[in-house]
């Protein structure tokens, strides 16, 4: 793909974070309990205690994230007036950790995105641009 499209305009990774995900700790809940927990127990609840539920149901996890992943990348992403701009082309491929659980890496090469060249003088200034108007990071204040 690189050798026809040229070089991608984004490279992004997405991880399931099950345990941070309550909406699927409360299916999984449902499903092994057969009871809807409280959005509030599900936060008090400790890291393994939400590991458990995870591993005792790695088909629901993954079939969610599949599911959340398919429904922010064809319907987000990919829109007509999505956050990037129209999606020319793009790649991913899912894979999972030890545990098991599934992440994405994937490229996008997104239509009219700046391209650096050295030899043009608003080159460096225009890639930028599109990086900053897409693209965010801060350190958090605590630890």
């Amino acid at each position: 793909m690189v050798r026809q499209l040229g070089c991608p305009t984004l490279f992004f990774t997405v991880s399931a974070a099950e345990t941070d995900s309550t909406e699927l700790l409360a299916i999984l809940f449902r499903i092994m309990m057969n009871d809807d927990p409280e959005p509030e127990e599900i936060e008090q609840w400790t890291f393994l205690e939400k590991a458990e539920l995870i591993r005792d149901d790695p088909v629901t996890c993954v079939r969610y994230f599949d599911h959340r992943f398919r429904a922010l990348f064809n319907t987000v992403m990919r829109s007509a007036d999505g956050p990037l701009g129209e999606i020319c082309d793009f790649f991913y491929r899912v894979e999972f950790q030890h545990r098991g659980s599934p992440h994405i890496h994937g490229l996008i090469w997104v239509k009219d995105a700046p391209v650096y060249d050295p030899e043009k003088e608003d080159s460096e200034s225009d890639v930028t641009s599109f990086i900053d108007r897409h693209i965010t990071c801060h350190v958090p204040q605590e630890n």
